[in-house]
């Protein structure tokens, strides 16, 4: 995850984008694959015990619960990191289903995870 992030910060660069911006996109990609931390996903590997969950869901999930953490870090209102956790978790194609309900609820504000 930190050479993906390494990868993205060297192609942002001539965007010129703000470095708080900046700074943002590059943690969201480094967390893109988060879920992969995960027992499950580990056990899947070596075992080939299929996943209750994908990491990509787990991601979205961790995401969400690590809000308060990484609200220092992005900025923003709590709907418009949620939206960026969604986009993050759905990086593999498939939208997200928990925690913004899919592609169907995309535009509306989600309730409060916790």
């Amino acid at each position: 995850m930190l050479d993906v992030a390494a990868v993205a910060e060297c192609l942002i660069a001539p965007f010129g984008f703000d470095r708080p911006l900046q700074q943002a996109l590059v943690l969201l990609v480094a967390l893109h694959d988060l879920g992969k931390i995960s027992e499950s996903f580990r056990r899947m590997l070596r075992e080939e015990v299929p996943q209750t969950l994908r990491h990509w869901e787990l991601t979205e999930i961790l995401l969400f619960e690590l809000d308060p953490l990484l609200a220092a870090r992005l900025g923003g209102d709590p709907w418009h990191r949620q939206t960026l956790y969604a986009a993050v978790a759905g990086h593999h194609g498939r939208p997200p289903k928990r925690a913004l309900g899919g592609l169907a609820n995309a535009g509306r504000r989600p309730r409060d995870y916790r």
